[in-house]
């Protein structure tokens, strides 16, 4: 199996050829263009004990300035190697998952920054041969790093994807002084993509969906309703992007009790003491949870708009009333949540923060009720997303924040891709350096959107 492919001239014929690392084979080689061919370079299984055990990964790349690669192993139980030179000095420990190269202090000779996943650092190497340096030492499993100039001040800062911490974070050179550019559900990569941009991946499901229509960019942040993780990804999200308008999955009927205990249909089904339907209805959204009121002090903050998009809850709590009176009730106790952790309430939420979770539930939902799936969930995904359109027609906002609960997030990317938006790849705006934003003064009123409809 390949684990790791880079782009790089192998053989020096001035195209480029794909090296490649297969863990499984412990073997580096490399696809020579433009026939393709594939050819091993070394295979290191049966060698001796300093030899690497499980290649992870390869940094390929000229380093030296001799027009020809070098090849810089990444190892799980050995330090970083050289395929012809000694290991790098790497302190006391091994692991080591992603690399960079770049001239990280300025004197013309390339530099290597290395995530090291188990011990949560990040270390940079200087070119000439110095003892390493520490770029972050609480990175909690760092797993992929990227060599930008985050800040345009025209140096080499490191970005790091930091799995176990759900986050991406910059280290702005000189100093190393942190900046959270994104918060991102276990990412596994992060690359630069052209000046002062970032790319970056998730094995997991993206909790935000970036949609273009050209001229406006919305960003769509599908939440657990209660995971205060997703309200952070919510202020983070919006402090970064800077949008125009923010869209809110309320009412104004839910606007008004948005900081109160959950009323309406979620009342409703906790009353019929349906406790597995009544979890499905926190992901599907009746619980106004914190990162509304994130969104909605943000909005205060920085003075945005903000639209009300969802329905008018009384109709819904009257769709969802009709519904409930043609199902059989005994097939409520048939949805499942396998996710649901009964001793530890917030690893639940946070496993209910993935879309393929939430996707789960609502399948459930469909094939069990599918009058309640109807009510709850299609109709509603059809008024926000017709509200969310037509804003953007009114105002063409340069940029929009929408805060939906995950099960909206596939409904209205669908019906937006349906009016002409097309998915971006999954990207981050330039990085606005920004702290926690102070809390809006007493009073300040929020400038409310009409939504176009309602029932």
């Amino acid at each position: 199996m390949i684990n790791c492919l880079k782009a790089v001239d192998v053989d020096g014929d001035a195209d480029v050829d794909i090296a490649y690392v297969a863990q499984e084979d412990n073997e580096l080689g490399w696809f020579e263009a433009p026939s393709w061919i594939r050819r091993r370079i070394f295979v290191f299984a049966g060698q001796k004990k300093k030899m690497p055990k499980k290649l992870h990964a390869v940094l390929a790349q000229d380093l030296d300035g001799d027009s020809r690669a070098d090849f810089l192993l990444l190892d799980n139980y050995l330090p970083p190697s050289f395929l012809d030179r000694p290991p790098l000095e790497t302190r006391r420990h091994a692991g080591a998952r992603d690399a960079c190269a770049a001239d990280i202090d300025g004197d013309a000779v390339l530099d290597v920054v290395v995530a090291f996943k188990f011990a949560d650092e990040v270390l940079w190497y200087d070119g000439r041969g110095a003892q390493p340096h520490t770029v972050c030492s609480k990175c909690r499993f760092a797993c992929s790093v990227a060599c930008v100039d985050v800040d345009g001040d025209q140096d080499i800062d490191v970005v790091v994807a930091e799995k176990a911490a759900n986050r991406i974070s910059a280290f702005v050179n000189p100093g190393w002084d942190r900046i959270e550019v994104a918060a991102v559900a276990e990412p596994d990569v992060v690359k630069p993509l052209g000046p002062h941009h970032l790319a970056f991946a998730s094995r997991g499901d993206e909790e935000i969906s970036h949609l273009t229509n050209g001229w406006s960019d919305v960003y769509i942040v599908g939440t657990a309703h209660v995971s205060n993780a997703s309200a952070q990804v919510v202020a983070s999200t919006i402090d970064r992007v800077q949008p125009d308008l923010i869209a809110v999955e309320l009412d104004a009927k839910r606007l008004a009790r948005a900081t109160t205990k959950p009323r309406g249909v979620g009342g409703f089904v906790l009353s019929l003491v349906l406790r597995a339907l009544y979890r499905a209805f926190d992901i599907l959204g009746y619980n106004s949870g914190a990162e509304f009121q994130v969104a909605l002090d943000k909005a205060r903050n920085y003075r945005i708009p903000v639209l009300l998009a969802d329905r008018d809850i009384d109709v819904t709590f009257q769709r969802v009333s009709e519904a409930l009176k043609a199902i059989d009730p005994a097939k409520l106790d048939e949805i499942e949540t396998p996710f649901f952790v009964e001793d530890s309430l917030t690893a639940s939420i946070e496993l209910m923060k993935t879309r393929q979770n939430v996707r789960a539930i609502v399948g459930q939902l469909k094939d069990l009720a599918p009058e309640l799936y109807e009510a709850i969930l299609v109709e509603r995904d059809d008024v926000i997303a017709s509200n969310l359109i037509a804003a953007i027609n009114d105002a063409r906002p340069r940029a929009v924040v929408a805060v939906v609960g995950m099960a909206h997030e596939d409904g209205i990317e669908a019906r937006l891709k349906k009016k002409g938006f097309r998915e971006v790849f999954t990207s981050t705006p330039p990085p606005v350096v920004v702290g926690a934003s102070p809390p809006p003064p007493p009073g300040t009123p929020l400038v409310l959107v009409p939504p176009r409809v309602s029932s």
